[in-house]
């Protein structure tokens, strides 16, 4: 806790050995990045699946979405939600989105007409009134006509129109830190042993 959630210490983990078992068995040699093996000692850390729910604006962003989708579903212990490939014909949209909006971390690819597309600005605010782990990729090439106000007061990474796949996991790992930061506070003990509530993010202004 002294080193903080930035170096994602292994002392979190109550069987560092078993820990470094299950890197060495699920990080094949050419995709063992620093920042990937990160991303396995977060989950690890958690010991649940993390679902990163991605909101983005399909004219724009659909290409960094795939891209972002197809390198998350081979990290082991992680799963996406995108509606092009989630929703079923027959479901109601709004209701599935937000459902999935309250049980995910969120990642918001902020393209240059993101701002202005109602249900992008939609998924943003129910993000953040369910008080989600949540980033955004700052992905504007040209002109924002009208930057959003909501998007402020959380983590936001630079990545590019067309990002590689060290850049993806970088913008993963930032958004891991913050369900790292949600996860620790949340379960914080005081000396006397008793749980209290704590604020893991500064309150919205």
């Amino acid at each position: 806790r002294k080193t903080g959630v930035e170096q994602l210490p292994i002392s979190f983990c109550r069987n560092g050995a078993r820990l470094m078992d299950d890197i060495n068995t699920l990080v094949v040699k050419d995709e063992s990045s620093e920042t990937r093996i990160m991303c396995i000692i977060a989950q690890k850390l958690i010991k649940n699946k993390i679902d990163i729910f991605i909101s983005y604006y399909r004219t724009e962003g659909t290409s960094i979405c795939e891209k972002i989708h197809h390198t998350i579903q081979r990290l082991p212990g992680y799963d996406t939600f995108v509606d092009l490939h989630n929703i079923e014909y027959g479901t109601e949209i709004q209701t599935e989105i937000e459902l999935k909006l309250t049980d995910s971390a969120v990642i918001c690819i902020n393209t240059d007409g993101y701002a202005q597309r109602f249900w992008c600005v939609k998924e943003l605010l129910v993000a953040k009134q369910n008080y989600v782990p949540l980033i955004v990729a700052e992905c504007v090439t040209s002109t924002e006509l009208r930057r959003n106000p909501n998007s402020g007061n959380v983590p936001v990474i630079r990545l590019s129109n067309d990002p590689t796949e060290e850049d993806i996991i970088k913008t993963v790992l930032t958004l891991i830190k913050e369900v790292l930061r949600k996860k620790i506070f949340e379960s914080k003990i005081t000396e006397d042993g008793t749980t209290c509530i704590n604020l893991w993010k500064a309150p919205e202004l």
